[in-house]
């Protein structure tokens, strides 16, 4: 055969592996000679062929796989000649005597060239992929086809060191890199394919292959024997379980996947790199060297990308995975990864654990999956999804729309106009630089705009929204939304039922509204804060401020100068920190100084550092206004408490205050018993009280109420007993009659009187007026003829009033240590011990109940009460519909068990219906806990994030606004979400479920149920039985679990997941998104095996007909009639195309997880 001149290379390294002269065509003919006559040509005595024996079988196939391996990359053909053609062979391969190992002859028109010859001993005769006989092939056919050793520099330079071994090589002399001459691999260590260098030198001679393994092929390794396999096709197994080769691909787009590996991996799919992922698969070169790597990528030809590797898929280990210059779908898998996708338009999917993915430059698609995920676009316009858990995304330059999902996520547009989306869980979205688009989705989010003129959407939960540089548009949407407005062009939107809203600004001095509830200013001007009718929170600055929050429940912090606060609500409330200014408090309703205080110098409405909350508040004048019967509470400071022209009720607490109660008939209020304090008349009229309270100056009040008794302030007739038995009476006036120790009788005669017997077993008859009696003892006796006036008893022991005792006693009251109360069959008033939680329990009458500050439990009995619990968690029990319950703010977490029809009023917070009467239930503006009874019942819940629990029958719920968790439990019930954000659970039975609006979590629960999205992006799980899912409005996940199912996404891009069994998909008119794979309908389960169908029924297949039926035509391409439906397969989805007009382009599109071949089976048309 005829030999050429060498093409010509300016790489070093194929330049030192090339041989002058190569081949001159590109079929070669080789043979296995049987006859020593076949080397006639060597002449007579030749001493290699008179040592000549045949090649082995194990010889032969081993040759015949290497030259296949080589017409593999390059253009040569290699045909076999057997017998009489033995002899005219180009390649003739023979084993011989004379030689250790082997040796062959470079390519040239003399007749032995082309040939190889191998040691005849046994070791030779056995070759298998990785050991040295099989190595000695390798490197003789290189011989025979042109190829040189690197170290010799024999027709020029030899080979630099770094790449002048085995890795790079067969044809070097070196194990190990900058080594010795030889080879110190182990036994079965050695290459097992031509290298990178090899395959390039090789192809700078013959040319290169594409057209080996064009098509989509999937190359993957075997951990336990190291055997490559193409497509699932095993290439044979080495003698070793050792990785140590280098692929050559022709094209198409294709995968590495080391899926089956658990240990942490190094994937790097560019040319001319390697990939490592399990060490006990490398190849020992000797003296503890082994390769770069397991498997190395061959260097693109002349800058041709057709034999690049386009994906891979890592294993369960922590892997380092990293992309080339062209488009890459990089698949972490299981562990916690990192993906780096470099050049071209990637798809990065971390899978499970927490995965970093680096996109690079190119328009990249990022997946982060399950886990913690860190997710870099990096350069080009990207699009990032964080997964399910606690994610942190950027974006980087470029146009970027980033997903947070699931979990508390943290978001950075980077530079570029980006769209940020939270998703569900609290985030922390940063839009950057550029004109952004930050919605936060349906939890807490903090969002920032950065610079540029941005759209800040907060929607569901409690969300900060800081606009930053520019003129932002900020909406909170639903939940207690902050703003913060540093710019003239800034813009609010806000609902009138969005929550309760705080705008933070230092630019104006604001007066609230637009359905702002919450205003803070800083600085350090004199600045005036005005709130409107709503419930507001005023917020002040270093400065002298005026806070009036107008109508509504409003919260004022001053902060630091000397603030002046106007309380016009029974739930205003107002904080104020220590060492902030002399403060004062005009209120025109009864309320308590001491409220409490914010530390580290900061307030609730100033967004400062707020360590932690101390009872307490730092105010120390309180002004009572108008003519009304109000009452004033101080703190533990020295205050100065002033009432109005009524009947006031003035308590200092701790400190030395001054109460002042003006005109009208006024008490001051102590903690401790009468025998702690001292009481003085002064010459000014007034009386200065010393006790455990401080030492307080009373102006203007008529009477001391402490916890054991009352003292009047004015002139009365005071009668003290002895220890032994006493009979004292009274006058016609004010009577204070003691008994102290002893069996006393006192007899108050007419006149408001006031009786206590002290220790023993006493009879006190009260006459008339309004008396008040004091017992401790079951053996204390109390007479009141009826008509003698309102009489009340306070007892000290737990009591019941029998009515045959007590029966024209109105009013009874705990003190002490008594906890339970009974009353008569009078309209009576009963209060609670004003520390311990207390049972109060009414006859018939209607009633007032007092609660205390403890947990109370109230039960009013039949007739029209009143029940009023107080501070702590208050149980209440509502027999008829004219019962009536009062609850302040701030009062604790309340409970009604209700046997009628109710709605909670104000400041209640639980509800449970009890027996067959109570059908209706309903709650209020708070986050309420609702219960059905034993009948079936309508349950409402209203404003509010409310939590509401269906009976055991059928019920009907509504959330009503407010982000609701509803449970239907037994029975076929009707459950309706409403606004906000909610939870809705079906339960067991036949359910018919409706998410309304917002962004809602709907699940079947057991039964075949009916469930609709609504508007806003829902997610419908249908779990167990046959489910019925309409997505509707916006971008919904729709599960059916369990069962046939039928599942419709409704408008906008729906991804749905059918679960087991057969499963129907439907589309009707307008249910269609986008035509890409990343913006289209989306089925991530589609089984044709299961019998799942898309129904296409309901699509009007020809623009402007009228209920057309699609044409289905499989995979071939739309031919321009309208009405067309066909499939493909596009990278690693299949994609179904609809045509309705005719013009062979796709007008609807829809996504399918996975490379499915469809039918016209899987279509209802």
């Amino acid at each position: 055969m005829n030999v050429e001149v060498a093409p010509l290379s300016s790489n070093p390294y194929t330049r030192s592996l090339l041989a002058p002269d190569v081949w001159s065509g590109l079929t070669i003919t080789f043979s296995f000679p049987d006859n020593p006559l076949d080397y006639a040509d060597y002449g007579p005595g030749d001493e290699i062929v008179a040592g000549f024996v045949s090649f082995s079988e194990m010889q032969k196939n081993a040759v015949r796989h290497i030259l296949a391996t080589i017409s593999s990359f390059t253009n040569l053909v290699f045909t076999e000649v057997t017998g009489s053609l033995d002899a005219t062979a180009t390649l003739r391969f023979g084993n011989t005597n004379v030689t250790d190992a082997a040796f062959a002859f470079l390519p040239s028109t003399d007749s032995v060239g082309g040939d190889s010859w191998y040691s005849s001993e046994a070791y030779m005769q056995s070759p298998a992929i990785g050991n040295f006989a099989y190595f000695a092939l390798l490197h003789e056919i290189g011989h025979a086809l042109g190829l040189l050793h690197p170290h010799e520099g024999e027709f020029g330079d030899p080979m630099p060191l770094d790449r002048d071994w085995m890795p790079y090589t067969v044809m070097s002399y070196r194990s190990t890199q900058g080594g010795e001459l030889g080879y110190y691999n182990n036994g079965s260590d050695f290459a097992q394919s031509y290298m990178m260098e090899d395959i390039v030198a090789l192809q700078q001679a013959y040319g290169p292959n594409y057209s080996t393994n064009s098509g989509a092929t999937v190359y993957s390794f075997s951990p336990t024997s190291g055997e490559l396999f193409i497509n699932g096709a095993g290439q044979g197994a080495p003698e070793k379980n050792i990785v140590f080769q280098t692929i050559w691909d022709g094209g198409g787009i294709d995968t590495y996947d080391f899926s089956t590996y658990t240990q942490p991996g190094d994937i790097d799919l560019r040319p001319g790199n390697w990939i490592r992922f399990y060490p006990i698969q490398s190849a020992q070169l000797g003296g503890g060297s082994t390769p770069p790597g397991l498997v190395a990528n061959a260097h693109m030809f002349a800058g041709d990308p057709r034999s690049l590797i386009e994906n891979a898929i890592g294993g369960s280990g922590d892997d380092d995975i990293y992309g080339n210059h062209i488009a890459n779908r990089l698949e972490g898998g299981i562990g916690r990864d990192n993906l780096f996708g470099y050049e071209g338009e990637d798809h990065l999917l971390g899978g499970a654990d927490g995965d970093m993915l680096y996109g690079g430059i190119g328009n990249d698609l990022l997946e982060g999956g399950d886990g913690g995920d860190n997710l870099h676009g990096e350069e080009g316009d990207d699009t990032l999804y964080g997964g399910r858990e606690d994610d942190t995304l950027h974006g980087g330059s470029g146009n970027d729309i980033l997903h947070g999902e699931g979990g508390g996520d943290v978001l950075f547009g980077g530079s570029g106009d980006d769209s940020l989306f939270g998703g569900n869980g609290q985030g922390m979205l940063h839009g950057e630089d550029g004109h952004d688009l930050i919605d936060g989705g349906i939890d807490d989010d903090t969002l920032y705009g950065g610079a540029g003129n941005d759209r800040l959407i907060g929607r569901g939960g409690n969300d900060l929204l800081d606009g930053g540089a520019g003129a932002d548009t900020m909406i909170g949407g639903t939940g207690n939304d902050t703003y913060v407005w540093d710019d003239i062009g800034d813009v609010i939107i806000e609902l009138a039922d969005g929550g309760i809203d705080t705008l933070a600004s230092a630019v104006y001095n604001l007066t609230a509204g637009d359905n702002i509830e919450n205003v803070r200013v800083s600085g350090l001007l004199h600045l005036n804060v005005t709130g409107d009718d709503g419930d507001n929170g005023l917020g002040g600055n270093g400065g002298n401020n005026i806070l009036d929050g107008r109508g509504g429940a409003d919260s004022m912090s001053g902060d630091y100068g000397a603030d002046i606060y106007y309380v016009d609500h029974i739930g205003d409330k107002v904080y104020e920190g220590v060492g902030m200014g002399t403060d004062r408090v005009y209120a025109s309703v009864s309320f308590t100084m001491s409220q409490g205080y914010w530390t580290g110098g900061g307030n609730p409405y100033l967004g400062a550092s707020l360590p932690r909350f101390i009872p307490g508040a730092e105010i120390e004048f309180l002004y009572l206004q108008g003519t009304g019967d109000l009452d004033g509470t101080g703190n533990e400071h020295n205050n100065r408490i002033f009432g109005t022209s009524g009947a006031n009720v003035l308590t200092g607490m701790g400190g030395n205050d001054i109460l002042n109660g003006r005109t009208g008939w006024d008490t001051a209020v102590f903690s401790g018993v009468l025998a702690d304090y001292t009481i003085t008349e002064q010459v000014d009229g007034s009386f200065l009280v010393v006790g455990p309270d401080g030492t307080d100056q009373l102006i203007g009040i008529e009477q001391a109420l402490f916890s054991d008794q009352q003292v009047y302030l004015v002139p009365s007739t005071r009668q003290d007993g002895t220890p032994g038995i006493d009979n004292l009476t009274g006058t016609s006036g004010v009577d204070l009659l003691y008994g102290l120790a002893g069996d006393d009788v006192l007899q108050g005669l007419s006149g408001n009187d006031t009786l206590d017997g002290g220790t023993g077993s006493d009879t006190m008859v009260g006459g008339m007026g309004n008396d008040t009696f004091s017992i401790d003892s079951i053996g204390d006796v109390v007479t009141e003829l009826e008509n003698e006036g309102f009489d009340r008893i306070i007892s000290s022991i737990d009591f019941s009033a029998n009515p045959s005792r007590y029966g024209n006693i109105e009013a009874f009251g705990l003190a002490g240590l008594a906890t339970q109360l009974r009353g008569n069959q009078l309209a009576n008033e009963l209060v609670a011990n004003a520390t311990l939680g207390s049972l109060l329990n009414a006859l018939g009458g209607n009633d007032l109940l007092l609660g205390g500050a403890g947990n109370d439990l109230l039960n009013g009995g039949s007739g029209d009460d009143e029940m009023r619990g107080g501070g702590g968690d208050d149980s209440y029990f509502v027999y008829e519909a004219g019962d009536v319950i009062v609850e302040l703010a701030g009062e604790g977490i309340d409970y009604v068990r209700s046997g009628v029809n109710y709605t909670l009023g104000a400041n209640l917070e639980d509800l449970r219906l009890a027996g067959t009467l109570a059908t209706v239930g309903t709650g209020n503006a708070l986050a309420n806990r609702i219960y059905g009874g034993s009948a079936g019942a309508t349950l409402s819940g209203l404003d509010g994030d409310d939590t509401i629990y269906g009976s055991n029958t059928a019920d009907t719920i509504y959330g009503g606004s407010g982000a609701d968790r509803l449970v239907g439990n037994f029975g076929e019930d009707a459950i309706h979400g409403g606004e906000g954000n909610d939870i809705i659970n079906g339960g067991t039975n036949i359910d018919t479920l409706h998410g309304d609006g917002g962004d809602d979590l709907i699940l079947g629960g057991i039964g075949n149920d009916v469930i609709y999205g609504g508007t806003g992006n829902d997610t419908l799980l249908g779990e167990a039985n046959m489910d019925t899912l309409h997505g509707e409005d916006g971008a919904d996940i729709l599960d059916g679990g369990d069962g046939v199912d039928r599942l419709i996404g409704g408008a906008d891009r729906d991804v749905m997941t059918g679960g087991l069994r057969a499963d129907v998909f439907a589309f009707a008119d307008g249910d269609f998104a986008g035509l890409a794979a990343n913006t289209a309908d989306r089925i991530t389960d589609f089984t044709v095996a299961q019998g799942d169908r898309i129904d296409l029924s309901a699509v009007d297949a020809i623009l402007g007909g009228t209920d057309d039926a699609f044409d289905y035509i499989g995979s071939d391409a739309f031919s321009g009639t309208a009405g067309e439906l066909r499939w493909a397969h596009v990278g690693a989805n299949t994609m179904v195309y609809m045509d309705v007009d005719g013009d062979a382009l796709a007008d609807y599109a829809i996504r399918l997880d996975g490379t499915v071949n469809l039918a016209e089976a899987s279509f209802l048309l």
